[in-house]
């Protein structure tokens, strides 16, 4: 919340106490980062806020470098965390819809119409209470279907088009049945335990990027995921990591022969290739401690947009993306 202090210059709210534009300075003073540009730190102590931009400072302050580092640099590690924010919640939006869609035509083709509402048919009761309730709570908030005690429930395919990706994970984690799951997994080329696991995994990832929270500089991610076969071995506990993940998902839905899915993986490592390259060039030392993969950098990265190599079990196939 911004707020006007009594010399008539600004301030925003942490806790009990307002923070001084002067604070902030004193802040970044203290912390030995050399403030080259007064115009751009007064902006982003306004645009982004004195909350939201301490972890960028704490990851500045650790990663130390020769040099120093400065508010020209805190500004471009913050422009990359919203490329790379805006970046993922897009091509997560497309994961979810195919997630969603399949779960409901496998649950209903398994298990009937009601099947998403039987305790039976899942390995826990109280989570899939749980995962009922966060979806009731949804469709009563979006305002799509009204309930009483002596209606029917929304059918699943409602259900699950206005349920949460976390709510969806939580209940494709707790289904008893493999078919099921596999109408899911199958989809993305990947099997059960990977769908499983990679499901929660890009739900959280999800939840932190729609939030505006602090994802590249993060220690580690929510959780870890399981590696992915054949793709560059990289920490999974980067957060980093997550673009792995979703390259992988993306490159599953052309093997399954989803329509469209070939742009949409192109558009994403080619999005991605530029943002990142981009920002390594301004900054290399930066880049490094980012531990950014280097299929997504330039030299690595621009081969790959002129074909892609993918492998699913034994079998090797080569799409041309660009001429």
């Amino acid at each position: 919340m911004i707020a006007s202090d009594s010399t008539g210059g600004t301030s925003q709210r942490s806790g009990n106490s307002p923070v001084l534009f002067f604070d902030f300075l004193s802040l970044i003073k203290h912390w030995k980062i050399y403030n080259d540009d007064k115009d751009v730190a007064y902006r982003l102590f306004i645009s982004i806020g004195y909350q939201h931009i301490v972890p960028y400072l704490l990851f500045l302050r650790k990663t130390r470098i020769r040099g120093g580092h400065s508010i020209s640099e805190l500004e471009l590690l913050i422009t990359l965390e919203r490329e790379m924010s805006n970046l993922i919640l897009n091509e997560i939006g497309l994961i979810e819809h195919q997630v969603k869609t399949r779960f409901a035509y496998g649950i209903q083709a398994v298990h009937g119409d009601n099947g998403l509402y039987n305790p039976e048919n899942f390995k826990h009761k109280r989570e899939h209470k749980q995962g009922l309730f966060s979806i009731q709570r949804e469709l009563e908030r979006q305002k799509k279907w009204r309930t009483n005690t002596s209606s029917v429930p929304a059918s699943t395919w409602v259900s699950l088009e206005y349920a949460t990706l976390g709510a969806v994970s939580r209940l494709l984690n707790n289904v008893r049945s493999k078919e099921v799951v596999q109408c899911v997994s199958d989809s993305f080329s990947v099997n059960n335990r990977c769908l499983r696991n990679w499901a929660r995994y890009i739900a959280l990832i999800r939840n932190a990027c729609a939030h505006f929270e602090p994802f590249i500089v993060r220690p580690q991610a929510p959780i870890v995921p399981k590696g992915i076969y054949g793709f560059e071995k990289k920490d999974p506990t980067k957060p980093l990591y997550a673009l792995l993940v979703i390259e992988r998902l993306l490159q599953g839905r052309i093997w399954a022969g989803i329509e469209g899915a070939k742009d949409d993986y192109y558009n994403f490592v080619y999005d991605t290739t530029i943002a990142f390259s981009e920002f390594a060039e301004a900054n290399p030392a930066l880049a490094k401690k980012l531990c950014i993969p280097r299929k997504y950098l330039a030299a690595q990265g621009m081969k790959r947009l002129h074909h892609i190599v993918l492998r699913h079990g034994t079998a090797e196939c080569k799409y041309y993306l660009a001429a």
